[in-house]
């Protein structure tokens, strides 16, 4: 038991978590329930492949495919190049060298607005 005057560290020791683990079989569950903001923090990418995709004027290319493991994905081009959504259902024009970050999972198309150009795609996913 633990002296009601004593403080716990801030970071314990895991042998200090772990010291009454086996000695007290049996005990109730405690419910807790949190009130007030909660601290996260995002875990870093395990894998993150570069490439690039051409673009013409004349037809779209898939960048990529719809991955719910991937946390994001920056593209860049050269020149002026469209940004669109199947689902969404839209096309964006993106001004030369524009860097653009986007962290949603869906299906990313593009097309070149003037001449063949290559898009720069780097994705980052959480899971390998």
């Amino acid at each position: 038991m633990t002296d009601p005057q004593h403080h716990d560290p801030a970071e314990p020791e895991l042998a200090m978590l772990q010291q009454n683990a086996d000695t007290e079989p049996g005990l109730p569950p405690v419910a807790v329930r949190h009130d007030g903001p909660v601290y996260t923090q995002n875990q870093p990418a395990r894998s993150g492949p570069a490439f690039a995709v051409a673009l013409t004027s004349a037809a779209d290319a898939r960048v990529v495919g719809a991955d719910v493991r991937r946390s994001r994905v920056t593209l860049v081009c050269s020149v002026a190049w469209y940004y669109l959504s199947r689902k969404a259902g839209g096309r964006v024009p993106i001004p030369a060298n524009v860097v653009v970050v986007l962290t949603h999972a869906d299906e990313i198309w593009a097309r070149s607005q003037a001449d063949d150009a290559n898009l720069a795609v780097i994705v980052e996913n959480y899971a390998d």
